[in-house]
Order: C-alpha cells, then structure tokens, then sequence
C-alpha cells in the first residue's frame, strides 16, 4: 500500500535547487531546514560547505525569494 503526499506551492514559490547548491559549494545555513522551497519574500540563509571559502560577500548568503526566483552565493 503506497500513500502519495502532494505538496502544493503558490505559484511564485523558489525551489532550492540542490544542484545549483552543489555548483555554488553551498549548503542551507540550519542543519534542521530541509525544506527546499520558499515563498515569495521569505529569506534563506545558506553557509558554504565544509572546505570551502565564501566568494560572494557576506550579505550574498541571505536570500530572499523574488518571484519564483533567488540569486545564489558562491563559495570556493
């Protein structure tokens, strides 16, 4: 027996894509925060992963959500 949970996002939601964290060395700043998604206006905060060093400036790491859209930070 299988149950199928949908979740269903405003339109206008980010999907936090893993891949793109995976490219940037960046991983979400809260071990507990697994979600990814987030509403249009809400902040994400990322940290780079272990090893690796912050190239975009520090403010970069607090992303907000703009329409479906959010610039992500790089580390190195």
């Amino acid at each position: 027996l299988m149950f199928y949970v949908h979740c269903f996002l405003p339109p206008d939601a980010c999907v936090i894509s893993q891949e793109e964290m995976e490219t940037h060395k960046i991983q979400l700043r809260w071990a507990y925060d697994r979600k990814y998604y987030s509403r249009t206006e809400d902040t994400v905060v990322f940290a780079c992963k272990n090893g690796y060093r912050k190239i975009s400036p520090e403010h970069a790491f607090r992303v907000t959500c703009r329409e479906g859209k959010m610039e992500y930070p790089t580390c190195a």
